[in-house]
């Protein structure tokens, strides 16, 4: 039982994580700056109209303002006058501002669709990506307990939940170690003619670090929970 508490963790993690989620896209309608296009050479560009044009597979995607277009690569904000967004990585990625505080959050979307051979049918799955910034910095970067340790101040309520991630996130890395050592024992033993036994091994250590990472993917939601009560202090 206890080697299956990780997915018990995922599914009670699931069920606590729908009303973050709501928060993370947007439950609170936020203000967009007039329209404007920043570039990352610093220069600021205002317009009457900006909006996104959209390329195929991302080629010939543009941010226009008023017409003259602008490459993502070279956009690091922009504002459509009713939505804000930065233009994250090396291949931007055009993200929309979800939630303004202390700590911004910037949230990009992307679907990928997956075939069951048992069913012959497709399922669309929708995955999400989250970026944030802090008050005070011109850039925006992936989220992280140590960059979060940084901005968050130790006296901060938030703080407690940084403190929860990383209790959490070293018993995740114990048990992906503990898993990834089982598996490799069971190969040994297979190899060694002991092929049940190392069966066995195996499989049990492929739960092990399937689960606790699953469990660890669960366990960032915390970070994303401690920025939005950080920016409710």
């Amino acid at each position: 039982m206890k080697r299956y508490l990780p997915l018990l963790l995922l599914v009670i993690g699931f069920g606590s994580s729908c009303k973050l989620a709501r928060y993370e896209m947007g439950d609170k309608k936020l203000e967009a700056p007039a329209p404007y296009i920043e570039l990352k050479s610093g220069k600021v560009v205002d317009a009457k109209k900006v909006n996104i044009q959209y390329g195929v597979f991302g080629i010939g995607s543009g941010i226009l303002a008023d017409g003259t277009k602008y490459k993502p690569k070279k956009v690091a904000f922009f504002s459509t006058g009713k939505t804000k967004y930065a233009c994250v990585g090396r291949k931007p990625l055009i993200c929309p501002e979800v939630v303004a505080g202390k700590i911004n959050l910037y949230r990009y979307m992307y679907q990928n669709v997956e075939f069951d051979p048992k069913t012959g049918r497709t399922h669309t799955h929708t995955h999400t990506i989250y970026f944030m910034q802090g008050e005070n910095e011109k850039e925006v970067s992936t989220i992280t307990y140590k960059h979060l340790n940084q901005l968050i101040p130790h006296d901060a309520k938030a703080n407690k939940q940084l403190e929860r991630y990383e209790k959490t996130h070293k018993v995740c890395r114990a048990g992906k170690i503990s898993g990834g050592v089982l598996m490799a024992g069971g190969i040994g033993m297979m190899a060694g003619g002991s092929v049940g036994t190392g069966a066995v091994a195996f499989s049990i250590g492929l739960v092990d670090y399937i689960s606790f990472g699953i469990a660890n993917m669960v366990n960032r939601l915390k970070l994303v929970g401690a920025i939005k009560a950080y920016n409710e202090e």
